[in-house]
């Protein structure tokens, strides 16, 4: 190879090198480069599909015989809605809408009413504009085996809170008390009782079982004890004797602590003992409180507390249970004078004033048409139980996401 070729040869093995050598620094260097811009590309655009058109029902369903309302919010006139057999097809049932003054996300709200339809099953409604429609089930019993299928929910909510415990208690008690026994599943308070009973029993042996810091528990598991002797005794009356003997005792190792004590708590053991046993001191107790209507921990457990007091054999004040008898009927009155009938049927406030709240309003309805037995109340009651179990603007079952003992609990007594 002559000198020619060497230098050839020369020049290409420094330029691959050379080459090699750039790459690398070039991609050392890459951090530092600012990239091209990527290539445009389409990207679909997805329009939104706006609703015009909403059926809105209990999604659960109604029982024959009670007043089935349908409701039809819309940006478009609408006259008419169909009951349409879900499987056939066919049309069993034609219904008027009418149009109320009320606009809600921009549509129109309309009223029909089915309930002059006799059948039983489970159908859909539509509307000219929504032919899917929206299924809807009518039969008997309903509202029954919602009621026990929520009775079986809040028994399974585990808490570690002594006063949401007692309370889930304390208000079906109450509800065996005031309506009937079979209402109620006894089995699982009386497992309960033993429960309480046994912790209470070990708090009392301990020398400072009982102190400042826990004695508004300690009296609630006293009215607790106490109520169940008052409830259940005529039931059988050899299980609950022990529940008052250590009822009185938790009240005793209290009474040194009363200044500390959450005032509802002590109203609350003072009915319930005044029940059970018509010592005055007990009776004093519970005329000695004065309603307030500040809220606390404790403060759902005076309504209870008034109940018992209204339902015991020993009471001296009559003029105090008249006056607690005429504000239950007053309160009463007030939610039906706030109840929109031209609309959802249930008081104007009650998406402001939260569930728990509306919930006081309606247990005082249920005990003011037991009160007075003429069944005043009862399209209010039922007309809130449609709206919170999905019968309301956002078509959403308002009772399915909340697993508060205490809202599960009055919810129990409104629908017994």
């Amino acid at each position: 190879m002559g000198n020619e070729g060497i230098n050839r040869a020369k020049y290409t093995v420094t330029a691959v090198l050379t080459g090699i050598f750039l790459c690398a620094c070039s991609k050392e260097e890459a951090v530092e480069t600012k990239p091209l811009p990527p290539a445009t590309q389409s990207v679909p655009v997805i329009e939104e599909v706006r609703e015009t058109t909403r059926i809105i029902t209990d999604l659960v369903g109604y029982d024959t015989g009670e007043e089935m309302i349908v409701y039809v919010l819309s940006e478009k006139e609408e006259s008419t809605f169909t009951l349409i057999n879900e499987e056939s097809k066919d049309t069993l049932f034609v219904g008027e809408l009418k149009p109320t003054d009320k606009e809600i996300d921009g549509m129109r709200l309309y009223i029909g009413d089915l309930t002059s339809f006799s059948g039983e099953g489970t159908f859909k409604i539509c509307t000219h504009d929504v032919r899917e429609g929206i299924s809807i089930s009518v039969r008997a019993n309903i509202l029954d085996e919602r009621l026990q299928n929520l009775v079986e929910r809040l028994e399974k909510i585990e808490t570690d809170s002594q006063a949401k415990d007692c309370y889930r208690l304390a208000v079906m008690m109450l509800a065996g008390d005031v309506y009937d026994e079979e209402s109620v599943d006894w089995a699982y308070v009386k497992k309960s009782i033993k429960e309480k009973l046994k912790e209470e029993l070990k708090i009392l042996e301990a020398q400072d079982g009982i102190n400042e810091k826990n004695v508004s528990d300690r009296l609630l598991a006293c009215a607790i004890l106490a109520d169940f002797y008052s409830v259940y005794g005529d039931i059988e009356p050899d299980e609950v004797k022990e529940c008052l003997d250590t009822a009185v005792a938790i009240y005793d190792r209290c009474l040194p602590f009363s200044e500390s004590a959450d005032k509802v708590a002590l109203y609350f053991a003072d009915a319930s003992l005044n029940r059970a046993t018509g010592q005055s001191g007990y009776r004093k107790g519970t005329e000695h409180y004065e309603h307030t209507d500040e809220r606390g921990e404790y403060a759902d457990f005076e309504f209870i507390a008034d109940m018992i007091y209204l339902r015991s054999r020993n009471v001296a004040d009559f003029d105090r249970c008249a006056d607690m008898v005429k504000k239950i009927v007053n309160d009463a009155d007030k939610v039906a004078q706030k109840t929109d009938r031209k609309g959802f049927g249930v008081v104007s406030d009650i998406d402001s004033k939260g569930i728990d709240s509306t919930l006081d309003d309606l247990m005082r309805c249920s005990m003011a048409d037991y009160i007075l037995s003429e069944n005043a109340y009862e399209q209010i009651r039922r007309d809130h139980i449609h709206y919170l179990y999905g019968r309301n603007p956002q078509m959403k079952d308002i009772i399915e996401e909340n697993d508060d003992i205490n809202t599960l609990s009055k919810l129990i007594f409104v629908m017994k």
